[in-house]
């Protein structure tokens, strides 16, 4: 969904949406299209989700339920609104700066993510499991069944 029409009718049906004065792509999604949307009331995030990515077994109303859970115990935005068609997740926005591999393996925020995940691990309860190993051969499974090109050696030594 890239037309701008389409944009903003879809964002006058989100009531956290409904008064935007401005809207931009946030870009780095690996299976979404997030918007910054500033309103009246504060900025928010919406989150489009592709309908070409169930192959990935994504069940949304189990996301919906973490990010709320996430939520209630402060490690995450609240979450504003939900569509269904198409499936789109409002969160309220928090100005951060998103650590890569090198600022998280330098140190300097081990005591801050520790703390969150402890605070999260206390909180409400997720709903399902998340194995990123099952999750990884559920792929190669699917990456296999479908002849797609894997990187030389890779079956030999995912196990290690």
């Amino acid at each position: 969904m890239d037309d701008s029409r389409a944009l903003d009718d879809l964002w006058h049906q989100l009531p956290s949406c409904r008064d935007h004065t401005a809207v931009s792509q946030l870009h780095g999604g690996l299976t979404n299209v997030n918007h910054l949307i500033r309103t009246p009331t504060g900025d928010v995030v919406a989150r489009l989700s592709s309908p070409d990515t169930s192959l990935l077994a994504i069940d949304r109303d189990v996301e919906e339920h973490n990010a709320r859970a996430a939520a209630s115990s402060g490690v995450a935005p609240e979450v504003l609104d939900r569509l269904l068609d198409p499936p789109v997740l409002v969160v309220r926005y928090i100005p951060s700066t998103t650590l890569d591999a090198g600022a998280v393996a330098s140190g300097r925020y081990t005591q801050e993510i520790a703390a969150s995940l402890r605070t999260l691990h206390h909180g409400s309860a997720f709903r399902s499991r998340f194995d990123m190993f099952d999750i990884g051969d559920r792929y190669l499974g699917l990456a296999l069944e479908r002849g797609l090109h894997l990187p030389p050696g890779y079956v030999d030594h995912r196990g290690t």
